[in-house]
């Protein structure tokens, strides 16, 4: 389980003006029922494991729509690399979903503090790292592939580099 910190106040008052107001709705509500199940919790570990597996579901079906329109297959860990290449802006690498598709997917990023690999709740720190070397190869294998198409310096230097 991630180490998170979803409350009530912290959904209240992250930003989610690019984040439709229906989605906003049934992302708080969800969240929300969430954060209930976890108070009537008997023990620390059941309530953070209702907590998680609203995330997991949220982040899924979200990362699941944006596989179908952008893929046309189901969603699969590896589509969770590009995915997040487009919620950071990372040029470095392909990625997929337009704003309206993506909102949803950056407040619950900004609400969780932790990112969706398919597997399991990965907290951003942690992420970071794992998604940095899958940029820094798919940066080399676009040069790899196609030599000359990249000018120099388009890219940002790699973060593995320092």
């Amino acid at each position: 389980m991630a180490n998170m910190s979803v409350s009530r106040e912290r959904i209240d008052s992250t930003p989610a003006e690019q984040v439709p107001p229906d989605e906003h709705r049934a992302l708080t509500r969800t969240l929300l029922a969430a954060l209930e199940m976890a108070r009537a919790a008997r023990n620390a570990g059941d309530a953070q494991a209702a907590v998680d597996d609203a995330l997991e579901r949220l982040f899924e079906e979200r990362m699941a729509a944006i596989s179908e329109s952008y893929f046309g297959e189901h969603w699969t860990a590896e589509n969770a690399y590009s995915i997040w290449a487009r919620l950071t802006d990372d040029t470095r690498a392909w990625g997929y979903g337009s704003g309206p598709e993506i909102a949803p997917l950056r407040w619950l990023v900004e609400v969780s503090g932790c990112w969706f690999d398919g597997q399991r709740l990965v907290p951003l720190d942690e992420w970071s790292g794992c998604y940095e070397q899958w940029a820094a190869q798919q940066e080399a294998l676009v040069r790899r592939m196609t030599p000359g198409a990249l000018d120099p310096g388009l890219f940002p230097p790699s973060m593995l580099e320092s």
